[in-house]
């Protein structure tokens, strides 16, 4: 008896459950198909027409059209209660598109109320939607907001101001990062993989924050590490090579390890610059210099011999691995062996 009842409760519960799915999957489906219909519609009286149900789907629908002129009519407008999502998904396109499409949701954003709604909600201190509107602000690069973002940038709540250092971040107005660089003391108190990230929108948005913070004394040396491995993953300017020369004798183990990492990924390390780091006291220092060296030719037998020889494990392998991309290890070893006897 037991066994039937149990055996009734599951397959009640399996059948509910298909039940659902095929209802919210037909849901869905209708919703999708008034869109597909939209990508090949020009007639924008179709768009303003959507039923309620399909208007959280108009975003998805305006962005498919290449050279449609937007309707900026009052009825097109996003209902308040659906411009969260709709802020989501502009602010999901803005982050992956740049160049025109970028600029081309930013236009559809205005069209359909996104921005003024964003701009409002920014003067809403206690608003639930306060950091979806500041994400917005800094993807659209919106400068009329820069004075609202940075007075967020002072609140004592670090993570919303931690946003909104982001966004001026995006916007990459110099003297309003240099005002938030200022206020934060280079950002003192958020975490390392927050001064990252920031870090890593100068290296595009404005870059010559961090060349500047590479020269700068008072910038802090945590700072100038991460700023290194920044700079090193958008290829190695010449002004980062330059600053990195001037820390290769830091009393700083890290910074040293990260100048010479710059070096190694421009591939402007001299001959002299990989001798004195080969026989740097810091393991990390001795590795970035053996990724240095691979750019010298021939490969100089001094340093594969203090890198093959080297008591850190993770240095001597790298040793023979670029000797071996070279195609000359036996050389070097032979040698080594000679002048061991």
């Amino acid at each position: 008896m037991v066994y039937f009842y149990v055996y009734g409760l599951f397959l009640c519960t399996l059948v509910s459950c298909l039940a659902f799915f095929l209802t919210f999957k037909k849901i869905k489906s209708a919703n999708y198909e008034v869109v597909d219909g939209l990508r090949h519609d020009g007639n924008v009286e179709s768009k303003i027409s959507l039923e309620d149900e399909a208007r959280p789907f108009l975003f998805f629908s305006l962005i498919c059209f290449e050279n449609q002129i937007l309707p900026v009519e009052e009825d097109v407008r996003v209902k308040y209660d659906e411009m969260p999502s709709v802020v989501e998904v502009a602010c999901c396109y803005l982050f992956n598109l740049k160049g025109k499409s970028s600029e081309r949701i930013i236009e559809i954003s205005r069209a359909l109320g996104v921005m003024d709604w964003c701009h409002r909600t920014l003067t809403k201190k206690n608003s639930e939607y306060l950091d979806l509107s500041v994400k917005f602000v800094g993807l659209s690069r919106s400068e009329s907001q820069l004075d609202r973002l940075f007075s967020i940038v002072q609140d004592d709540d670090h993570r919303y101001s931690f946003l909104a250092l982001e966004a001026i971040s995006r916007i990459g107005n110099r003297a309003y990062i240099d005002m938030c660089i200022s206020y934060t003391g280079y950002f003192k108190e958020y975490s390392r993989s927050q001064k990252y990230e920031l870090l890593k929108i100068f290296s595009w948005s404005c870059p010559a924050i961090i060349i500047d913070g590479l020269i700068k004394d008072e910038t802090p040396l945590d700072v100038k590490v991460l700023s290194f491995e920044t700079m090193r993953g958008v290829g190695a300017p010449s002004q980062a090579v330059d600053a990195a020369r001037k820390h290769l004798n830091s009393g700083d183990e890290l910074l040293r390890a990260s100048a010479y990492g710059m070096l190694a990924r421009s591939g402007q390390a001299s001959h002299d610059d990989v001798v004195a780091g080969v026989n740097d006291s810091s393991w990390r220092v001795r590795l970035e210099a053996a990724n240095a060296a691979v750019y010298l030719c021939p490969f100089p037998n001094d340093v594969f011999k203090a890198l093959i020889l080297d008591p850190n494990w993770d240095v001597s392998l790298k040793a023979s691995q670029l000797a071996m991309r070279h195609g000359n290890m036996g050389v070097h070893l032979r040698n080594i062996a000679e002048n061991a006897r």
